[in-house]
């Protein structure tokens, strides 16, 4: 998931869970990487949330628009 706060690049932020995510989450300003993500994309990430079991993707647009707006 990408969400686009504005059109500039530092406007930019990725959720991901999976290795294919690692591009688009280390391309934007905020990298967010889901609790139950895999390793290698949390490594990248700049922040690492809950499970999504556990409102971790909540918690992550939550904690997006607290950072960046």
């Amino acid at each position: 998931m990408t969400i686009y706060l504005g059109e500039e690049r530092n406007s930019v932020v990725a959720i991901g869970d999976g290795a294919n995510d690692i591009e688009m989450v280390e391309y934007a300003e905020l990298g967010i990487s889901m609790g139950n993500g895999q390793e290698e994309l949390k490594k990248v990430a700049s922040y690492i949330t809950d499970d999504v079991e556990k409102d971790g993707l909540k918690k992550a647009i939550e904690y997006a628009i607290e950072k960046l707006a």
